[in-house]
């Protein structure tokens, strides 16, 4: 009988051990660790020699690999490109696909999957009238769905037309409509901090994050592969700096996603 115990206890523990490993390697799954249960060659594709500014705010530009795997950054650093297929990046710039809040919160209809998408993903994202919303609400977070300055805030539209914030809100409550709307976004960044690094997250990693999208915005070990590719001795620090305050970005030279080069729209 004490042999029988101890075998069946054996048992029991084996078994409860299984159980706890596939309940930990499930949960770093959902976590965003997914990349560190695929195969780490061959890759689908090394991406070589690039300038990867990483969209996170954090980090200077840095030259670097890309290995990628089903979609997705399965590594990041210097990597043997062994049996991989390798895409040679240099003289070019990597950034985060840029994320369009407008688009994807600033719908204004009643009904459609357009909606749906905003009540899943936009809920901090608010709508207010144009008419009252500065300097009530900060310049940085009135952001225009439509129109001549779709897609950038007040504070980036007055830079581009180098203007002040309050005589552009001025001019616009003029030109445009009486019941123009316009989206409030939490600002969720540094504001006084104006390096590219921080400019680009803005329009990258922060996003992603207001958007609750963990593996989007930033170029890191679990992300998508979504990628936009600009030559990098064609944009100067201050140059990029000026685009990037008003909200824009290089056009690109390459575009990608998940991990697939598309055509790039002119």
């Amino acid at each position: 009988m004490g042999r029988v115990k101890k075998i069946g206890l054996v048992v029991l523990v084996g078994l409860l051990s299984y159980f706890l490993a596939v309940n930990v390697l499930m949960g770093l799954k959902v976590k965003g660790y997914r990349y560190l249960f695929r195969a780490t060659e061959p890759y689908d594709l090394v991406i070589r020699n690039a300038v990867i500014l990483d969209g996170t705010g954090l980090n200077a530009a840095f030259r670097g690999d890309l290995a990628l795997l089903d979609g997705y950054i399965a590594a990041l650093g210097y990597i043997r490109q062994k049996n991989s297929p390798v895409y040679d990046a240099g003289g070019l710039t990597v950034i985060p696909r840029p994320i369009a809040i407008e688009e994807i919160c600033g719908d204004n209809t009643d009904s459609g999957d357009e909606t749906k998408l905003a009540a899943e993903y936009c809920s901090d994202i608010l709508k207010h009238l144009l008419e009252g919303s500065y300097p009530r609400y900060p310049a940085e977070e009135i952001l225009f769905p439509t129109g001549l300055y779709r897609g950038q805030t007040l504070a980036q539209a007055a830079c581009a037309q180098k203007t002040s914030e309050q005589a552009l809100f001025d001019a616009l409550k003029k030109e445009m409509p009486s019941q123009a709307i316009v989206l409030l976004v939490p600002a969720r960044y540094n504001k006084e901090d104006r390096s590219n690094e921080e400019l680009l997250a803005r329009l990258t990693g922060y996003r992603a994050e207001l958007l609750g999208w963990e593996e989007s915005g930033r170029i890191k070990e679990g992300n998508r592969a979504d990628f936009y590719f600009f030559k990098s001795h064609d944009y100067s620090e201050d140059g990029l700096r000026e685009l990037l305050l008003q909200g824009r970005i290089p056009q690109p030279d390459l575009i990608m996603e998940a991990g697939e080069f598309k055509e790039v729209s002119q």
